[in-house]
């Protein structure tokens, strides 16, 4: 994305920030990034899924998403969705990303949702999430699902402008999610 929220679709050029790169997917980092993104879920969902779910997340399960997505910007295709990702590097290996796109909802309170910020523990707390967020949302109207007791998560989205809306929804792993939004500026 050339600019902070740039329309979906758009080709991200790859910058640093700090020692880190964000950039766009490249399908040769793909079983990194899948393995970066199971450990996320390992270390943030630990205690908020059910331990059957948390052990079912077999790398295959990750890996998969990813290559399509892959496949589809190797090809200039859009991604399903509107789908926007931006992919954080340390040292050159995939570290985190952010997933924006249309609403998955029918009754959508935003014309934007993020889908995912995911990114590793030890790069919590290096304001990294905060520049992917800016870089992949801008200061747009959004909303997304937090897992219910995953406290540094909403902590960091109210930091963003979210808020909780009251809306809440049971997951089959056990989790249950609250919606945040964000209304625009003025």
């Amino acid at each position: 994305m050339s600019d902070p929220g740039a329309a979906a679709g758009e080709r991200a050029a790859t910058t640093t920030w700090g020692d880190y790169e964000i950039g766009p997917l490249r399908p040769a980092e793909v079983e990194e990034l899948a393995a970066a993104h199971r450990r996320t879920w390992q270390s943030t969902y630990a205690g908020l899924m059910t331990a059957q779910s948390l052990a079912r997340l077999r790398p295959e399960a990750f890996v998969h998403p990813w290559t399509e997505r892959a496949r589809l910007l190797a090809q200039d295709e859009p991604l399903p969705g509107g789908e926007q990702i931006l992919i954080a590097r340390h040292g050159g290996v995939p570290v985190g990303f952010i997933s924006v796109g249309d609403p998955r909802e029918d009754e959508a309170p935003a014309p934007r949702q993020v889908w995912a910020l995911n990114l590793l523990p030890e790069h919590h707390g290096t304001g990294l999430a905060q520049e992917m967020m800016r870089r992949g949302l801008g200061d747009r109207e959004a909303y997304l699902w937090v897992a219910r007791g995953n406290d540094r998560a909403v902590a960091f989205y109210r930091r963003q402008g979210f808020t909780t809306d009251g809306a809440s929804r049971e997951r089959r792993d056990g989790m249950t999610e609250v919606r945040m939004l964000r209304r625009p500026a003025g």
